[in-house]
């Protein structure tokens, strides 16, 4: 949201100011992606995690490419700085109240930790 809002020049711009945001924005981002992955396979246990990360991965990329296509669009393109970064803030302020409503069952933890297993492992 910060580096958004000094794109649309209503905070006032520095260089620092700039890279600091971007830099926080890129830790923020890049760190949470592979908290999400482990929490779709979680979700998802008794699907193998190639199967639900490929599925993730094929989503992402997919929701990425029309959104940066679609400001190829004539109509689109003049205003295209006005709707993608309030888009981008909207997508974000959506996700929280379903993360926050997500009850994690981890049940690929309950299948490894479970005594039958154990006792599995001894006999053979």
């Amino acid at each position: 949201m910060w580096f958004a809002l000094l794109c649309l020049d209503v905070l006032p711009k520095s260089t620092i100011s700039l890279y600091i945001s971007a830099i926080l924005g890129g830790l923020l981002l890049n760190g949470s992606i592979p908290l999400f992955y482990e929490l779709s396979v979680e979700a998802t246990y008794p699907i193998a995690e190639g199967t639900t990360t490929g599925i993730l991965t094929l989503m992402n990329n997919v929701s990425c490419m029309v959104f940066l296509f679609l400001p190829m669009i004539k109509i689109l393109e003049k205003d295209a700085r006005l709707w993608m970064n309030p888009t981008m803030a909207g997508a974000c302020f959506i996700c929280i109240p379903l993360m926050v409503l997500f009850k994690a069952r981890y049940r690929r933890l309950s299948v490894d930790l479970s005594p039958e297993k154990e006792k599995g492992a001894i006999q053979k």
